[in-house]
C-alpha cells in the first residue's frame, strides 16, 4: 500500500467518525445557551403593594461554565447567598401602584458538557461532604420504611454497589407522574402512587445518606428542546471523592419511550443547567425553602393580592 492510499483510507475513516459524531444526540456534546429567565407580575389591588421576586443564579460546576456576568434587570435587585449550600440569589423588590405590572429578569449565558461518571465532576469539598450527609425534613425516612427497604435490598459491598442498588431500587419501584412545581418529599415517594422527577430524587438521597453516602439534589431545567421545563436529579460522592450526576426519573423514563432527553446511571448530557444545589435551604432571611429554582414571589398584601407569570427561555447558540 502506497503513501497516497494509506493518506486517502485515513481520511476516509475521520470522514465516517465525524459523521458518526454528528448523528450522537446534541446532548453528547457540549453545547452554549443564552437563557433570559424572566418574571412578570401584576398588582391585583386598589392600593401599593410592595413585592419580592428571588431567582436563582447558576453557578460554574465540572461540566457547566457560566460565560461573564449574569444580567440582572429590575427597578431595586440585591445578590444574597442562602447559608448552608451556598446558592446565590437574586432578589427584587418594587412597590406596585394599584394594578401596575413590573417585570424582573436575570440573562445569563452557559456553557455545558455532558458527564459521564467522574468526567467534568466536581471534587467535593470537607464542608459539602458534611452537608450531604445531613437529613431535613425533605429527606427524611419512616424508619419501618427505612428497615423494610434494607431487608429488601441485603447486604451490598462498596460505594459503587450500593449506589447502583438503590438507584435501581428508586427507578423500577416508583412510578412517574403528578408533577408539582415544588418538591416531593421522600415520604411522599414511597405513600403516593406516583411522583415526579423531584420524588425519584428525594428518595434516592434519603436512602444514600442513611447508608452514610453523601449526597444532594441539582435542581435546574431542561435545555435545547421545545419545552425546557424544571427538572431535578441527584449526585452522590463516590470514593475518589468526586460528585457523580445520576437520574432515575430520566432513565425510567426513556426505558418506557415516553422521553428521549438524556440522564441514567453516570451519564448526565449536556441538555440541563444547573441552577442549585441541596433542598431545605435557608434564606438571608432565615426562611426555609425545598429548591432554589422556580420563582419565588411575595407580596406585602398577601399571595392572593397579585398574578404573575415566569418564563425560562432558551437560546441554543
Amino acid at each position: 500500500m502506497n503513501n497516497h492510499t494509506r493518506l486517502s483510507n485515513r481520511i476516509k475513516s475521520l470522514f465516517k467518525k465525524t459523521i458518526g459524531l454528528l448523528r450522537l444526540p446534541f446532548y453528547c456534546r457540549k453545547q452554549a445557551y443564552e437563557v433570559v429567565y424572566s418574571v412578570k407580575i401584576d398588582n391585583l389591588e386598589n392600593q401599593d403593594n410592595k413585592v419580592n421576586i428571588i431567582l436563582p443564579i447558576p453557578r460554574d460546576f465540572g461540566f457547566q461554565k457560566i460565560i461573564g456576568k449574569s444580567v440582572f434587570k429590575g427597578v431595586k435587585y440585591e445578590i444574597k447567598k442562602e447559608t448552608n449550600f451556598g446558592n446565590q440569589y437574586v432578589e427584587f423588590t418594587d412597590v406596585l401602584l394599584p394594578h401596575e405590572s413590573t417585570i424582573a429578569s436575570m440573562k445569563f449565558t452557559a456553557e455545558i458538557r455532558p458527564r459521564y461518571k467522574e468526567k467534568n465532576s466536581n471534587i467535593a469539598s470537607d464542608e459539602e461532604r458534611k452537608l450531604g450527609l445531613k437529613e431535613n425534613s425533605v429527606l427524611k425516612l419512616d424508619e419501618a420504611e427505612l428497615d423494610r427497604i434494607n431487608v429488601y435490598l441485603g447486604k451490598a459491598g462498596g460505594v459503587s454497589i450500593i449506589v447502583k442498588k438503590l438507584y435501581n431500587y428508586v427507578r423500577d419501584t416508583l412510578k412517574y407522574g403528578g408533577p408539582i412545581e415544588g418538591l416531593y418529599s421522600s415520604q411522599d415517594a414511597l405513600s403516593k402512587s406516583e411522583v415526579d422527577c423531584g420524588g425519584f430524587s428525594t428518595l434516592l438521597c434519603a436512602l444514600l445518606v442513611s447508608r452514610g453516602i453523601s449526597a444532594r439534589i441539582v435542581s435546574g431545567f431542561w435545555a435545547g428542546y421545545a419545552d425546557n421545563g424544571m427538572h431535578v436529579w441527584v449526585e452522590y460522592l463516590s470514593d475518589s471523592g468526586r460528585w457523580i450526576g445520576v437520574d432515575a426519573s430520566s432513565d425510567k423514563l426513556f426505558r418506557q419511550g415516553r422521553s428521549y432527553k438524556s440522564g441514567h446511571f453516570g451519564f448526565l448530557g449536556s441538555d440541563r443547567i444547573a441552577m442549585s444545589v441541596g433542598c431545605g435551604l435557608i434564606m438571608e432571611s432565615k426562611e426555609q425553602v425545598d429548591i432554589l429554582q422556580n420563582p419565588i414571589v411575595t407580596a406585602s398584601l398577601g399571595e392572593q393580592s397579585c398574578k404573575w407569570i415566569s418564563e425560562f427561555k432558551v437560546i441554543k447558540k
